[in-house]
């Protein structure tokens, strides 16, 4: 019992995986007691980034008929999720439906493992119908572990695009878990919200809590907590001059990243992140190393987010295949439950196509990817749709309509970035070094520039800045075309 408080408020992976460990191989914790402490044990696994912990809870459990068996296969899901996938889906199906068929006749907290299984492997909607249960389950007394309820409902509400109601559930709970000094809960509580204030564009906020779950991450030996800073960070960055900063924290390049759950959320950005500083083969890499660990079949989710990537690859080249590879990734689109990734796909398929003239079919993805952006509060990425439509002459929902595309708006935002560096007077070496291309690349995209902006020369840039009277887009340094 010590140990598994422990784990929620003075939390340190590598102290609560021998106080656990301990607890567990001492044979003498029997109930629920041992079955939380293993699972706790196992979610370590997720945490650390090690299989070390799950394979302890697995070796504790000793359980005869384990094919069924709620915490076995959530256990089994910390411990290797992308290799066992197909056998956990099966097993988790199965159980689920013998549970929800009969209600009360299981423990919630095996609802609360099924629940958590099911978000390993992205049944997001299951995982929301188990935990949905549970929590009624609670509403009647039957009793739960009800702050990892949260965590995994925050992590859900992030999942399914319902960010507003992320803040409300985040503010009324956090007090209550700050003031037990349930501090692990609270952090996992704190990191959902970070990455929607990553993706709305919420920058002072996302700022305080980055600096306070990584500072928490460090001193609690959290690898998982770490990479998702570092993810967060990257998000932020869209906005500020070091955008690559944190690509080595996000995607350290190991060889089983499939198995971690940012690295698999952030395929697309490590796509996105290394065709802007034209490291091509870096880019193949990652998707490569994606395919290898199998991510290609994982999940609708990590499909759509694999066909995405491929897209952007082809596209960067120019391939020939580009837009049937684009139309595989829309086909994958549906059945994907993230808006925000469908989002990002119509935004990146339907500037390809402005790029390439095809402006009646540009505008159909355009306009998709900016009502997407808007329903979620992603202004940044709002934005960027927004200029996108305006660049084939067409205005959002709720602009007066513009003229056709010239000056600024004629720009693209990896393009605008570069304009608005060398206004500030950097030098094509510098303005290089700050966005990691070469300087010819630089020089390049000033000379085709220069005359969309009726000027001739840098030393007016700062006029046509003024001059466009635009209010700046948002310069989403990672766009690759």
């Amino acid at each position: 019992m010590r140990a598994s408080a422990l784990f929620a408020t003075e939390f340190h992976a590598d102290v609560s995986n021998a106080a656990l460990t301990d607890a567990l191989i001492a044979g003498d914790v029997a109930g629920d007691i041992r079955d939380w402490c293993a699972f706790q044990l196992a979610t370590l696994s997720s945490v650390t980034g090690r299989p070390e912990p799950a394979r302890a809870a697995l070796l504790a459990l000793r359980r005869q008929d384990t094919t069924g068996d709620p915490l076995h296969i959530a256990v089994t899901a910390h411990l290797d999720v992308v290799g066992r996938s197909r056998e956990i889906h099966a097993r988790l199906t199965k159980a689920a439906v013998r549970i929800l068929k009969t209600p009360g006749s299981s423990h919630p907290y095996e609802l609360n493992w099924l629940a958590d299984a099911a978000w390993q492997i992205d049944e997001t909607v299951l995982a929301d119908r188990l935990l949905a249960t549970v929590l009624r389950g609670t509403d009647r007394g039957e009793g739960a572990h009800l702050p990892y309820c949260w965590g995994l409902r925050a992590a859900l509400l992030t999942a399914e695009g319902r960010w507003q109601e992320l803040h409300e559930f985040v503010g009324a709970r956090l007090p209550g878990l700050e003031k037990e000094g349930m501090g692990h809960l609270a952090t996992v509580l704190k990191s959902q919200l970070l990455l929607v204030c990553a993706y709305q564009g919420h920058r002072d906020q996302g700022h305080a809590l980055l600096r306070e779950i990584r500072q928490w991450a460090q001193t609690s030996g959290s690898t998982h907590h770490l990479r998702l800073a570092a993810y967060a960070a990257h998000l932020l960055a869209q906005e500020e001059d070091e955008p690559t900063a944190v690509r080595e924290e996000v995607w350290p390049g190991t060889n089983d990243g499939a198995r971690d759950l940012i690295t698999r959320r952030s395929h697309v950005d490590a796509i996105h992140a290394a065709l802007a500083r034209n490291d091509v083969a870096g880019a193949h890499a990652h998707h490569d190393q994606a395919v290898r660990g199998g991510l290609a079949s994982f999940s609708p989710t990590r499909t759509l987010l694999m066909r995405h990537g491929q897209a952007l690859l082809s596209a960067h080249t120019d391939e020939c295949d580009t837009a049937d590879l684009f139309n595989r990734a829309q086909v994958a689109a549906p059945a994907s439950p993230r808006p925000f990734d469908r989002a990002r796909l119509a935004l990146d398929h339907g500037t390809w196509l402005r790029r390439r003239r095809s402006f009646s079919a540009a505008h159909t993805y355009l306009r998709s990817a900016h009502g997407d952006f808007t329903r979620l509060g992603a202004h940044p990425w709002q934005s960027r749709a927004r200029a996108e439509l305006r660049a084939i002459g067409v205005s959002a929902p709720g602009e007066a309509a513009g003229p056709a595309a010239d000056g600024m708006s004629s720009l693209s935002a990896h393009e605008e970035r570069i304009v608005r560096l060398a206004a500030r007077g950097l030098s094509n070496r510098e303005i290089a070094d700050r966005l990691v291309i070469s300087p010819r690349t630089v020089a390049s995209h000033l000379y085709k520039v220069f005359p969309r902006l009726g000027i001739s020369s840098r030393r007016e840039l700062g006029r046509a800045l003024r001059d466009s009277a635009e209010p700046s887009r948002d310069p989403s340094w990672w766009s690759i075309w």
